[in-house]
């Protein structure tokens, strides 16, 4: 009898598996051991598309994104009153959208739910104080080194120095 294929990702099993099927679940990595992979298909969420930020001005928040190296990449109507403003890196998959807070009734956002990354802490908190951006530290820790720096309504956001994958 032939085992049923896992439901999701991989497992091993002895010489139990015939080498083919015809859903081709079964790759042999050894003679003793094959290694069952299922095709589960794409995933069910293909990438982060944007964080969203309530603002209490979205101009002026482009212009701080802008002294870290955003560019604003969408800035259309949605009512009158009311616009949707992104703003990303240079090649990124993935937006900030500054979103207006009184045109959906609410207050802006007191905290970011994200955090940056750089290359090299101290140069990006000296360009970003010469920028005229109030930038505390660098801090240390046993977690990594981040800079914390305030953006023009107050709030705190987080850059770390783990732009490199593995650091």
């Amino acid at each position: 009898m032939t085992p049923a294929p896992p439901r999701h990702g991989v497992a091993t099993t002895p010489d139990v598996c015939p080498a083919r099927s015809p859903a081709g679940w079964v790759r042999t990595v050894r003679t003793s051991v094959r290694m069952i992979v299922m095709d589960v298909g794409p995933p069910v969420i293909a990438r982060i598309a944007g964080a969203m930020l309530a603002v209490e001005n979205q101009d002026v928040m482009v212009a701080f994104f802008e002294k870290l190296g955003f560019a604003k990449t969408v800035d259309r109507s949605l009512w009158p009153g009311a616009r949707w403003v992104e703003v990303a890196l240079p090649g990124a998959q993935t937006s900030i959208v500054l979103t207006p807070a009184r045109a959906y009734h609410r207050e802006p956002d007191r905290l970011y739910t994200l955090t940056l990354s750089c290359h090299d802490l101290l140069a990006t908190a000296e360009t970003l104080r010469a920028a005229g951006i109030e930038v505390d530290g660098p801090t240390h820790e046993p977690s990594g080194s981040y800079i914390q720096v305030v953006d023009p309504e107050g709030r705190v956001l987080f850059v770390n120095d783990k732009a490199d994958p593995g650091s």
